[in-house]
This record gives C-alpha cells, sequence and structure tokens, in this order.
C-alpha cells in the first residue's frame, strides 16, 4: 500500500491479473493471452534502466516488484500447464515456455525501439502474446 491508503500499481496488476485468471466467461487460451499482456505493465513506467538501477539501489522496492511479478508468472505457469493437461498447448518443456515468455515479455520494456516504431506497449504485448500462443505460420499454410 502506498503511503496514504491506495493500492500500489502492483497489487493493482496483481488483482488484475487474479480476475483473468477466475473469470469463467473467458475460455483457458483467452486467460493465458489476457495474463501475458498484464503481467509485463506491472512495469509500463519503467524502462530497462531504470530497473537496473533500481535492483541495485533500491533492493528493497525492487523485492517488492520482483515478487508481485513472480506471482503472475506462476499464475500464469498454472494456466499453461492446464493447458497442457487438457491437449490445448504443446507437451513441451514448462520451465522453457516460461523463460520465452518472460523474455518476449521483458521485450516491451525496451521503450525506446517501440517509441522509435510508433508501437504501444499494449500493442506489442497483444502481437507478443499472439505469435506466442499461434505461431508465425497461418493454420492453412502448415
Amino acid at each position: 500500500m502506498h503511503p496514504k491508503g491506495k493500492p500500489c500499481r502492483t497489487q493493482e496488476f496483481d488483482e488484475k491479473t487474479r480476475q483473468i485468471v477466475e473469470d469463467s466467461n473467458l475460455t483457458l487460451l483467452e486467460k493465458i493471452r489476457a495474463v501475458i499482456m498484464v503481467v509485463p505493465t506491472h512495469n509500463d513506467f519503467y524502462d530497462l534502466r531504470i530497473l537496473e538501477q533500481m535492483k541495485r539501489y533500491y533492493p528493497e522496492q525492487w523485492a517488492i516488484v520482483d515478487a508481485s511479478l513472480s506471482s503472475d508468472w506462476a499464475m500464469l505457469r498454472q494456466l499453461i500447464e492446464q493447458g497442457i493437461r487438457e491437449g490445448l498447448i504443446i507437451d513441451r518443456n514448462v520451465t522453457l515456455m516460461m523463460k520465452i515468455i518472460i523474455d518476449a515479455c521483458n521485450s516491451a520494456l525496451d521503450q525506446r525501439f517501440y517509441t522509435k516504431n510508433n508501437i504501444t506497449t499494449q500493442e506489442s504485448l497483444a502481437a507478443i502474446a499472439d505469435v506466442l500462443l499461434f505461431g508465425l505460420v497461418p493454420v492453412d499454410k502448415r
């Protein structure tokens, strides 16, 4: 909580992730896509340099952000494991899949690239989620 009693950004996004996971109107794939798109936005006000400075000079604040991100990634991992059990996601090494997802989503923190190319954070995350979930090759070309 912020000193004024308002929830901090990480709590707001944790709540949004929880709402997505618990939303019975969404399919499992819609939940996975939505969580991929919300997780990195914890840091939509940071760039890579600021995150590195936070890790180095403000370890207590970094620990809060990192714990919150880890919690969201754990929820995403559970959704992916459910998708594997249900046959919606290919059965591959989940730890490797999570690393690929996290690394791809973290690329959204490269604000200079996205600003230079007129791509919003939400547009980049939507494209990343779609490529990760559905690949680059159209179904009719496989």
